[in-house]
């Protein structure tokens, strides 16, 4: 029993590349601490007044913008006869 255990235990967890991987990405979420207000405030320099009210539109009514494209595709596809709400 133990031997069939060990053979599960001694073989590596990840191969070397992607060990490189790991440490890595455990690099880069340790500087993101350090260097993230420093991003924000040099994307924040870079702002555009068009592509920001662009932006604010598009978050207030981009949801409603999707659902009625979505609905005036199912409803020209003749989708709807598809759901079980409808006879």
């Amino acid at each position: 029993m133990f031997a069939t255990l060990r053979k599960y235990f001694i073989r590596p967890i990840f191969s070397r590349k992607e060990k490189w991987w790991f440490i890595g990405g455990i690099i880069a979420l340790f500087l993101a601490f350090f260097i993230d207000n420093d991003v924000l405030k040099i994307v924040g320099t870079l702002r555009i007044y068009p592509l920001d009210a662009f932006m604010l539109f598009m978050t207030d009514f981009g949801m409603l913008f999707c659902f009625i494209v979505l609905f005036f595709y199912l409803l020209f596809n003749k989708n709807f006869t598809t759901c079980s709400l409808w006879p």
